[in-house]
């Protein structure tokens, strides 16, 4: 009886150490295939992803990348701080790791590529996305990833929730580098606009947004120490390029 006892037991141990495998694989496998991001911001002064729409096609028809999203600075800008940024769309880690080792080469050296992740995302695009205008705000982080997620949770989002609610902007996203660019680890934060005239008002709406918030003691207390989690690099508005029609 103890032997065909214990025989029991050791299958149930052996059947709940290969459920228990099964499911890490599952995880695994879950994790690889999650979608990866990319950034690729182009220097002041040069003009080359827009002419790349071929390229961006054949990664996508070689399955490498399942999207793209080229912002081009508009002109008269004071301090610009990129000429063209494209925020890349993957189906997985292992496609960015297998499209990056190509990306580089076919891009330009001086450009920057960092693969990055998504931190938070709330709207929808524009309907009419030639007409949006796209604020793009790079900082440098001081803070671990967890940390930036959190501010973003508690700082970022009720400043852009009510600019939502206003009606101006139909989304943002932030996004956070995962490698630095001269030492700093960098956040992205992309600010849709409906389009200029909606844009045209977004600096109203803000002061009158962070009133409302300054209200709110912890959001108060997150705003007077922001220099503390990141620092400003630049600010950049730009349109969406259509990387599909024939470049100019």
């Amino acid at each position: 009886m103890k032997t065909q006892l214990d025989s029991t037991r050791r299958r149930t141990a052996a059947a709940l150490i290969s459920a228990t495998a099964l499911l890490v694989a599952l995880g695994a496998s879950s994790a690889n295939a999650a979608t990866a991001y990319a950034v690729i911001t182009e220097p002041v002064g040069t003009d080359h992803l827009a002419q790349l729409g071929q390229q961006f096609d054949a990664w996508k028809k070689a399955k490498l990348i399942s999207g793209v999203k080229l912002l081009k600075a508009q002109p008269g800008q004071k301090e610009p701080g990129f000429s063209n940024l494209a925020i890349v769309t993957l189906p997985s880690e292992k496609a960015y790791k297998d499209w990056s080792a190509d990306a580089q080469a076919k891009i330009g050296q001086n450009t920057i590529v960092r693969q990055a992740d998504l931190i938070k995302q709330e709207g929808r695009p524009s309907k009419t996305p030639t007409q949006a205008v796209h604020v793009a705000s790079l900082y440098a982080t001081h803070v671990p990833a967890a940390d930036y997620k959190a501010y973003t949770t508690s700082y970022v989002t009720p400043n852009m929730n009510l600019q939502r609610a206003s009606g101006i902007m139909s989304q943002y996203t932030m996004y956070m580098e995962r490698d630095p660019v001269a030492g700093k680890v960098r956040s992205l934060l992309v600010m849709e606009y409906a389009d200029e005239a909606a844009y045209a008002k977004r600096e109203k709406v803000k002061a009158d947004s962070k009133k409302k918030l300054a209200a709110n003691a912890e959001w108060k207390r997150i705003n007077d120490t922001k220099e503390t989690i990141r620092t400003d690099i630049s600010s950049t508005a730009s349109n969406e390029v259509n990387l599909s029609a024939p470049a100019r």
